[in-house]
């Protein structure tokens, strides 16, 4: 979902979204709240949740391929990160992350660009 707001918060015209987006993604990445999110940007158009799923296998393939592994719970935000650390194969539970901000951002941007998204024109 942070990639799906960033993607939101960069290429919306409207300054109302854009705030909406921006604070979505803010909570995102700095405590793993994902309720605003979903709620603000992603529930606004049904495509947006379709997004997800391909974005979160991505991010479950890296994940799974490379046994990550962890013994606690804690949110993926940057103020829990320091949790995470003792994961079995830390690099690539960073690496899944990434790829599911990325592909999030990636193909919400290209929904965007090609008018798909109504919600946000």
């Amino acid at each position: 979902m942070l990639g799906i707001c960033l993607a939101v918060a960069v290429f919306v015209k409207h300054k109302e979204d854009r705030g909406v987006a921006l604070s979505a993604a803010f909570t995102q990445f700095l405590c793993g709240i994902g309720e605003p999110a979903l709620y603000g940007v992603v529930m606004r158009e049904k495509k947006l949740i379709g997004t997800m799923v391909p974005c979160d296998g991505i991010a479950g393939l890296i994940l799974g391929i490379s046994k990550v592994g962890c013994t606690n719970f804690a949110f993926t935000g940057l103020l829990a990160f320091g949790a995470w650390l003792g994961a079995e194969n830390f690099p690539f539970y960073c690496l899944g992350i990434a790829g599911a901000i990325i592909s999030g951002f990636a193909i919400t941007a290209a929904l965007l660009k090609s008018g798909q998204l109504k919600e946000f024109e």
